[in-house]
């Protein structure tokens, strides 16, 4: 303050300054006025004193000296000026900060006039939605567009309100906006749906503003900044600057995405609020069931050739407290046509319960079915919900908690062998193939007795012997007949049980057996060792043993066809048995039997004939003759019945002959 002439002695001089806690002192500078305009710094001749936020300004004596011309101040004078240097801080913002400061000279005291300044300050936010609901803090899926906006805050930054130095400006003016995710590659950034709009929707002059783009794998990082501070809020200053981008969350991943956005005004950072979710990856799943909503599975399991069963198509869960909106959504199953045939008995049973258009409650397990549509085609069948259904998964009580449907699809088994199968969901074009589920059928055995008979003990090639069935024989020769084997397909049942049994007519006498398995290409296998027999009366039983059981089954599921054995028994045709013998036998498998076709051959007994006759042709048997009279004997041979008769070359051999037998003490 200026000193009049004559004015009294300086012998003290102190200020005081509180600061208000909206700004912290840094230091301080101290000039004097001179009569020629000119100041002088006497900086080094006050001394501050800090306690807290207050400071006290002390002058020593050569300044106090300075403001006293000579012993009665002749010369007007000045008390020094004192420039104190404080920063608006971030931590005990307000909307006003108020000053003033106390001087002391010579014990005297005087309040100085208040100041007041209103500090700038941002408030940027930050939100984030998933068509158009509000997704921050929600769990989001596979293909979700999340859209962020930003509003950069720079209401209280015009220059034509604000005071602002070069120096401050010279610090800079951007925004930085930081995605993470907790693991690699969950979103990707759609970097062309990124966009800086001023208050009005126009879009930022470029010139005024860099963009910069990092991505890493987890994550990315942009920002946005003023190439001229100055020019950037002349322009712009005032005006809450919006900036919009979206991602995408990328498919097979869980876990967490933080996003954040910092201000930056000249070097002081404003954050936003940070926005979080949580991605759940979705994956549909398959089984199978008896009965639709049966919760036993019996994937893996063997059932019987032309039972039914369903397929359960399980779509993916939808987490709770969602922020994903289901805009299409269908699940496809191509069907194993060669094995399984479709009965287009199909129903959809909600998995979660469901709040209803009417507000209602549909309980987990209900049938709505109406709600779908079902499609088969070209063996494919395809199920899909109704816009009614969407509209319902979609709406706010639904999304908070989880949903899901299970859809049944009922098919009967046509062929033996596996049956492998999966389906293919599709849920906002994020297409996911469901896990495998399979079952096995065997080929039931159905016993076919087949029958043959041939001449003599066959026991080599076996598939080409003649028949002889409906043949004539010849008494005492030897037979065989076949109880052949039948094949046995690819996947056929298990074979637990093989017998027959053979009940031997009158004529035949049991000789014996052999067991061969008879290949396609005519090749033999000996398995009589593997056949046990039983003799009782006239029935022989052929059991067959584990090793045969064994042998018949390739393996656990018979992935390849088998023959069972033919039995080739052995038979004597009796001596003086005339007439037609017929023979059949009785086949058993796990249980179940077949009888097979009859064979007959026909045996005939020598008929011989004879005649006793005298000279002149006269019938003398049973009659007394004189001696010395001449018989004449007549051997009838009758050799036509044995004309078509199949005979063994051992019975050939055996010769053809009449033997008669006369008594030589009478002729």
């Amino acid at each position: 303050q200026p000193l009049v002439q004559y004015h009294e002695q300086v012998k003290t001089f102190s200020a005081v300054d509180v600061f208000d806690k909206g700004l912290d002192y840094k230091n301080f500078k101290a000039m004097m006025n001179q009569k020629d305009g000119k100041q002088i710094d006497v900086t080094d001749h006050i001394k501050a004193q800090v306690d807290g936020n207050t400071v006290t300004f002390v002058a020593d004596d050569v300044l106090t000296k300075m403001m006293n011309s000579d012993t009665y101040n002749t010369v007007p004078g000045v008390t020094p000026t004192i420039y104190a240097y404080a920063v608006v801080n971030t931590d005990n913002v307000r909307d006003k900060i108020d000053n003033s400061y106390w001087l002391n000279i010579n014990g005297k005291q005087a309040v100085s006039n208040i100041i007041e300044v209103t500090p700038a300050t941002s408030n940027p936010e930050k939100h984030e939605n998933v068509a158009g609901n509000d997704a921050n803090g929600k769990t989001v899926t596979t293909n979700d567009v999340l859209n962020y906006d930003v509003n950069w805050d720079l209401s209280q930054l015009d220059l034509k309100g604000t005071a602002i130095s070069d120096k401050q400006l010279a610090k800079g003016l951007s925004i930085d906006d930081t995605l993470t995710t907790s693991v690699k590659n969950g979103v990707s950034l759609n970097e062309s749906s990124l966009q800086v709009k001023d208050a009005k929707g126009n879009t930022l002059n470029k010139e005024l503003y860099t963009l910069t783009v990092t991505k890493t794998d987890t994550g990315f990082k942009f920002t946005v900044k003023a190439k001229d501070a100055k020019k950037f809020l002349e322009t712009y200053g005032g005006q809450k600057l919006n900036i919009s981008y979206n991602v995408k969350v990328l498919d097979g991943v869980n876990g967490q995405i933080s996003n954040i956005a910092i201000q930056n005004n000249f070097g002081q950072s404003y954050k936003t609020e940070t926005i979080k979710n949580e991605i759940k990856d979705i994956n549909p799943h398959k089984d199978i069931v008896v009965n639709a909503g049966d919760t036993t599975s019996i994937d893996g399991s063997t059932v019987p050739l032309n039972s039914t069963y369903n397929y359960k198509l399980e779509s993916s869960d939808l987490s709770d407290n969602r922020a994903t909106v289901a805009n299409k959504w269908s699940v496809n199953d191509k069907i194993d046509v060669e094995h399984v045939a479709t009965t287009n008995q199909w129903k959809v049973l909600a998995r979660y319960d469901l709040v209803g258009k009417d507000g209602k409650t549909i309980k987990a397990g209900t049938d709505i079915s109406t709600l779908f549509e079902y499609n088969y085609k070209d063996g494919v069948v395809t199920i899909t919900p109704k816009v009614d259904y969407l509209a319902l998964v979609n709406n706010d009580k639904n999304r908070a908690t989880k949903q899901g449907w299970d859809a049944y699809v009922q098919v009967k088994v046509i062929k033996a062998g596996w049956v492998s199968n999966t389906f293919n969901e599709n849920f906002n074009d994020d297409e996911d193939k469901s896990n495998e589920v399979k079952t096995f059928s065997f080929d039931p055995i159905n016993p076919k007795g087949d029958k043959d008979v041939n001449s003599g003990e066959v026991s080599d090639n076996l598939d080409k012997q003649v028949s002889i069935n409906g043949k004539q024989v010849v008494p005492g020769d030897t037979v065989s007949f076949q109880l052949k084997g039948q094949p046995l397909v690819p996947y056929h049942e298990t074979v637990k049980e093989f017998k027959a049994e053979d009940t031997l007519s009158e004529g035949l006498e049991y000789l014996g057996y052999k067991a061969f398995i008879v290949g396609d290409d005519g090749k033999q296998v000996d398995v009589t060792s593997m056949i046990k027999a039983t003799k009782s009366d006239k029935t022989v039983t052929y059991i067959g043993t584990e090793e045969l059981n064994k042998l018949l089954n390739s393996d656990e599921y018979n992935t390849k066809a088998s023959k069972t054995p033919t039995i080739v028994l052995y038979a004597k045709v009796a001596k003086y048995f005339n007439g037609k013998i017929d023979n059949n036998y009785k086949l058993f498998i796990n249980g179940k039997s077949d009888i097979s076709n009859t064979v007959e051959i026909e045996n005939k007994t020598p008929n011989p004939a004879k005649e006793d006759k005298n000279e002149d042709g006269v019938d003398i048997n049973g009659k007394s003759i004189p001696r010395n009279s001449t018989n004449v004997f007549y051997l009838h041979w009758n050799a036509s019945q044995y004309k078509d008769a199949i005979a063994t070359k051992d019975a050939i051999q055996k010769g053809f002959y009449y033997v008669d037998d006369y008594p030589d003490d009478a002729l």
